[in-house]
This record gives structure tokens, sequence and C-alpha cells, in this order.
């Protein structure tokens, strides 16, 4: 499993799929990640049934940090023609705490990073 953290942007509407008789639920999501040296973009990640509502509670601009699996499958097309798919697949999201200090000394927790506005940042409200 892989972790980013970035700026939520915005959510796709859900799709709901009916095959067999079963319903799936899915939600794309995507977030400005242009502060991180290793994903300067803003990439898509889904979210699937039961973790469609794990974006509710969060408005755009707000930070989050996002655990994903990448998936990957082939299957051909209409065509006949081999394709390959690839998917992030949410599974936990957690928003960002902001703490402001007024001392200039930072704690000693290494879970908190400064940002460049002199806040601080904490990753431990799992959704």
């Amino acid at each position: 499993m892989s972790t980013i953290t970035g700026s939520y942007l915005k959510a796709d509407e859900m799709i709901i799929r009916i095959s067999n008789g079963k319903e799936y639920k899915s939600r794309v999501i995507y977030l400005d990640t242009s502060s991180n040296p290793q994903y300067p973009n803003n990439p898509a990640f889904t979210l699937k049934d039961d973790r469609c509502s794990l974006v509710s509670n969060i408005k755009p601009g707000e930070e989050i940090e996002v655990n994903f699996q990448m998936n990957g499958r082939f299957y051909n097309n209409n065509l006949g023609e081999q394709k390959h798919f690839n998917e992030a697949v949410v599974y936990s999201i957690a928003k960002v705490k902001r703490e402001f200090l007024n001392s200039g000394a930072a704690p000693h927790d290494a879970s908190i990073t400064p940002t460049s506005n002199g806040a601080k940042h904490r990753t431990d409200d799992i959704f």
C-alpha cells in the first residue's frame, strides 16, 4: 500500500453499476500534489463501494493523506486488441491537522512537519 498527501481538489459524482443483480459504486477524487517533488501533478484516485463517502466531509483545499493501492489488468477491447488499465484504489483517507504554535520551538514529535506559512500539520485523523 502507498500513501500520498495533497490538497483535495474535487470529487466526481458517484457512479452506480449493477452487474448480476449486485450494485457496485465508484467515485473518483482529485488531489493537487504539485508541492511534492515525487508527484508534481494532479493524480486521480478511485473510491469504491462503502468508501465512496470518505470525502463527504472534506472541502476543496483541505490537506488530506490518501492510502491507496495500485491495481492494473489487461483486457481486450471491442476490436480484439489487448489493452491495459491502471487504477489507484483508496483504502483510507486522513485529514491533515494544522496546529499553529505560539512559540518558535517545534514539539518533539516526528509526525509533525512545518509548512511554508509556519503552520504545523499532523496526520492522525483516520476516517
